[in-house]
């Protein structure tokens, strides 16, 4: 039996940067490079961090982490072990930091889901709360790849 089920940002989170220059965007140059850091919850203590490096021949943004296994145009995305090899999303807080311009506190991700039953028990996210900033956003049962929090200056 084949189980077409198995999908791997089903808790993802998806951040994306705001280009329109017209509505608190970044100009590309803002945003050639930037980092996230994995911290304690509820702390300041950094666990980890991560470059993310503009590449103009590919056009995307690239990490030299080796436990993040992707690239991404224009943005980043968090889940379990990537960008950072290890732990569950929300058994952590987050930063993303455009120097000199902006930092994103990403706090009280509250994730969970269930795990179906039977040969193909597919994996279910139920709940996927995220704060940024203070604002709060319910990405629960929402597609992340097409649901991504737009970073604005």
């Amino acid at each position: 039996m084949i189980c077409d089920c198995f999908d791997q940002s089903e808790d993802a989170v998806f951040f994306t940067f705001n280009t329109n220059t017209n509505s608190q965007g970044f100009k590309p140059e803002e945003i050639d490079t930037f980092y996230v850091y994995q911290l304690a919850k509820d702390q300041n203590n950094v666990l980890d961090s991560a470059i993310f490096i503009y590449n103009p021949v590919s056009g995307y943004h690239t990490t030299q982490k080796p436990s993040a296994h992707y690239s991404l145009k224009n943005g980043v995305f968090l889940n379990h072990g990537s960008p950072f090899g290890k732990g569950k999303i929300g058994e952590f807080d987050y930063v993303i930091e455009i120097p000199k311009l902006k930092t994103y506190q990403i706090k009280n991700l509250q994730i969970y889901g269930i795990q179906g039953k039977g040969d193909c028990g597919c994996y279910t996210n139920t709940k996927k709360l995220v704060t940024v900033n203070g604002t709060q956003y319910d990405l629960t049962g929402k597609d992340p790849q097409q649901n991504a929090i737009v970073l604005t200056k």
